[in-house]
Order: C-alpha cells, then structure tokens, then sequence
C-alpha cells in the first residue's frame, strides 16, 4: 500500500514537472544598420533606405554637418552617404547610384542652357549680371561642383551662400537674376534646372553627374551589407 502511495505521488510529481512552461526565448534585436548622409545626398538616401525596398531592416539615419563629418562618423561603425569623395581617402568605398547636379535659375528667366565656361565666368565674378550662389564650405555638392564644373576654381568673394538646399532653392527662387545649383532631387518648381553645354541634368551624357557614394571603416557585413547590395542593384534610380 505504501509503496503505491508512493509511486502516486512521484508519478504526480513527474507529470507538474513536465506540464511547467519552460523558460521564454529571448527575441532576436536587429541593431539598427548606422547611416549618416549629407544634406546634398538626404533625398538619395530616403530612397535607398524605404521599407519598401528595405523590409524589417531597421535603420538609425542621421544628417551630417558636412562631407567631412560623414565621412568621420563612416570611421566609427557607420555607414556615411556622400555625392564626394577626396583623391586618397584610405576608407572603404563603394558606388550606389547617380546624382546629376543641376544648375538652377529663376523659373521666370529666359534663359534655358549655358555653357560651362560661362558658367566659370559667372562664378568667377567675371559675368555681373547674374546673382550667384554656392553652398557653404565642406558641402560634398560644393565640393563635387568646384572640382568638376569650376575646375578647382574658386567662387569670387561677392557670391553668396546658401547653408542648405532648400535655401538655395529659396535664393534662387526669390532673386529674377539667380543662379545656383543642387542635386536634382532637390529641385522642385521654384527654380528651374538648366542644360549645360546643351545637355539637361535628366538627359544622359550630363557633365555634372556625381557618384553617391556608401563609404565605411571596412567593409560592411550582415544586413548593413544585404541592403547596400539591394540599392546598387534597385534604389536611387
């Protein structure tokens, strides 16, 4: 009798141990893929970066102050967005699309091309009948448009300057004799975007074109890697 007593109970025993609920998996954290981009390469980079082309991959997106403070932060951890990059830089790089950098007027100005050494004279202060702007120092669209377009020159002092996109459009788009430029995805109806040696920043051969360019401390792995791979081959078209 004892002994069945007994068996009763460790059987008791046996089947609460075996109902009780192990102990629940801890999920899985994605960290979130580390992005800074510069204000000329922030329409790109929302682009590149929507859940539509990204899935679940979750991103931490933050502006940079200038070429130089993305590509600082891209030597710890982050992955920096930038229509420049400097002959020598040691970090790795690699192309994710194009960026025509346009040329803009006033919307009401008669004029609907220009060549590029007019546009040279313009910002060279040798032509006074246009009132011209350029980013601010450290921009990569600053830096890209005075390498290629200006040659390595640089702006006559009485140019003025604009501290971001949207106050070079608004620049342009309140001065009738206004000349800027920016990344095409910047421009909107309030400036209108000018051929260049009769060529349109959406037609193909446009001088002005630069590479947008993912720059990092080494190269990434992981999902950081998966989606730098989906937007070459899919985003910023």
């Amino acid at each position: 009798m004892f002994s069945r007593c007994l068996l009763a109970i460790v059987t008791t025993l046996i089947a609460a141990c075996a109902s009780e609920p192990g102990p629940i998996p801890t999920p899985t954290v994605t960290p979130p893929v580390r992005v800074v981009t510069t204000a000329s390469a922030q329409p790109f980079t929302r682009e590149i970066t929507d859940r539509s082309l990204t899935g679940p991959t979750p991103f931490s997106i933050t502006l940079a102050a200038s070429q130089a403070e993305a590509v600082a932060a891209a030597q710890d951890s982050a992955i920096g967005i930038t229509l420049f990059v400097p002959d020598g830089m040691v970090l790795w790089a690699t192309p994710l699309g194009e960026e025509p950098v346009a040329v803009i007027v006033n919307p009401i100005s008669p004029i609907d091309g220009l060549t590029l050494a007019q546009l040279q004279d313009i910002y060279a202060g040798r032509d006074t009948m246009w009132a011209a702007a350029v980013r601010e120092e450290g921009d990569d669209s600053r830096l890209f448009f005075e390498s290629v377009a200006l040659r390595g020159l640089k702006p006559a002092a009485t140019i003025s300057v604009a501290p971001s996109p949207e106050e070079m459009i608004r620049f342009v788009g309140n001065t009738s004799n206004g000349i800027g430029y920016l990344p095409l995805r910047w421009a909107d109806k309030r400036v209108k975007a000018i051929a260049i040696d009769g060529i349109a920043p959406t037609d193909e051969g446009y001088f002005l074109t630069a590479w947008v360019v993912a720059v990092a401390k080494s190269e990434p792995s992981g999902p950081a890697r998966e989606w730098l791979v989906n937007a070459q081959s899919g985003g910023g078209k």
